[in-house]
């Protein structure tokens, strides 16, 4: 029986009440990455608006980038966890977007067999976000370099999600 997570509302996490954080360490622990797979990639880039401010015509430039479960699907009997994280990354100089770059990735966990829902929900949206981030922080870097344009690189991801 496949369980499709998307359609639900859960809002499950480490102050839940109920929350058991041995049942947590458990699915982590046997959770594997079995893959990733970028199926979506759009980017455009108005190398005149770089252009303008190499210049000396143009506004500072702002970056800016943000990252989004997109909802997964939990197959318990056969224990595998798969979903898609979403990403988008915007340059900005002034009001005009100058660049940016949406990505779609898809990612699966196996080792689940028969975990709680809960907890696969959980672990997917906490590990997904790490694990699909240097993905795109590489894609965004060939798509500026291919570009022409310098931009420094997107930081490393240091946030927790919980």
């Amino acid at each position: 029986m496949t369980k499709d997570v998307a359609a639900r509302t859960s809002d499950f996490n480490p102050s839940s009440e109920g929350f058991d954080a041995a049942t947590y360490e458990s699915v982590a622990r046997s959770a594997s990455l079995r893959e990733v797979r970028l199926v979506n990639s759009a980017y455009s880039a108005k190398v005149m608006s770089f252009m303008a401010l190499e210049l000396g015509h143009g506004t500072e430039l702002k970056q800016s980038y943000a990252g989004t479960p997109s909802g997964h699907s939990f197959m318990s009997e056969r224990g595998i966890a798969v979903g898609s994280y979403l990403w988008t990354a915007e340059v900005r100089a002034g009001r005009t977007k100058a660049m940016k770059l949406s990505t779609e990735y898809m990612v699966a966990y196996s080792g689940l067999k028969d975990a709680p829902e809960d907890y696969v929900e959980l672990y997917f949206k906490k590990l997904a976000r790490f694990t699909t981030y240097p993905y795109f922080r590489a894609h965004f870097a060939m798509h500026v370099a291919a570009s022409g344009l310098m931009l420094a690189p997107l930081p490393s991801l240091m946030d927790r999600v919980d």
